[in-house]
């Protein structure tokens, strides 16, 4: 019938950070071997278990218990290893909880999360998190302070005057419209190459964020390079049914 647990407030006045509850089960003998069933219910009324679908602890909450509120910085798979010593915080049966956690704390502009070289923020399509030694949480001070967010504006060069005077009858606003002319000759002539890293779906979006920024209208070729045979498979699919492909 007793039922100790992890908990921040010691039991008893002793120095075991254990918490306590009775579980009153009404003919037991009608259900045998569902003790566990038991168990799990009495934990989450008390808090202290999530499993997939439940509402996630709060993203706040999760920086202030773990060393994410002074190092600022933890890897996914060393912040999902905290939830097994943060007496505060809920156990975990599945890691779905932790997932949302991450993605709800980039909506509330709590967390940053990156992966290489992308990163994610407020605004920007969800990520897919995923919980390994290379995928970061940041905190939004961290983020800012090592100069990963918010994104730097794209510096585009200036492009070299081209207008020429042509004749003393031009005035500057022909000279202007002239070198516009130039410079978007120039552009269409010496296509730019443009490359994202990536999940698919991420890396597409960066690269047309890129070509946005470069003022590009339209892409000539794509290439994209797989690495898993699934992805290959689906995306010979996809091709192999568009016409002319």
């Amino acid at each position: 019938r007793h039922l100790f647990y992890p908990s921040h407030m010691p039991l008893g006045g002793g120095d075991a950070q254990l918490g306590h509850t009775a579980i009153e089960v009404a003919n037991a003998s009608d259900s045998p071997g569902n003790g566990q069933v038991h168990i799990k219910r009495t934990l989450r009324e008390q808090k202290k278990l999530l499993d997939a679908g439940d509402n996630p602890d709060a993203p706040t909450f999760v920086r202030d218990q773990t060393p994410l509120k002074v190092k600022g910085e933890l890897s996914t798979q060393e912040l999902r290893n905290e939830f097994r010593k943060a007496a505060k915080l809920s156990i975990l049966l599945n890691d779905d909880p932790l997932i949302q956690c991450i993605r709800d704390g980039i909506d509330a502009e709590v967390f940053i999360y990156r992966k290489g070289e992308l990163v994610w923020g407020k605004g920007d399509p969800s990520p897919s998190v995923e919980l390994s030694a290379n995928a970061f949480v940041h905190t939004l001070a961290k983020a800012k302070a090592l100069g990963i967010w918010p994104r730097k504006p794209k510096e585009t060069e200036k492009g070299e005057d081209k207008g020429k005077e042509k004749g003393k009858w031009r005035d500057r606003k022909d000279e202007k419209r002239e070198g516009e002319r130039d410079d978007e000759r120039e552009r269409e002539e010496k296509p730019a190459a443009l490359s994202a890293e990536g999940p698919l779906n991420q890396a597409l979006i960066v690269l047309f964020e890129r070509a946005r920024g470069n003022k590009i209208k339209a892409l000539s070729e794509l290439r994209i390079k797989l690495f898993e045979a699934k992805a290959t498979w689906d995306v010979h699919q996809a091709v192999a049914t568009h016409r002319g492909a």
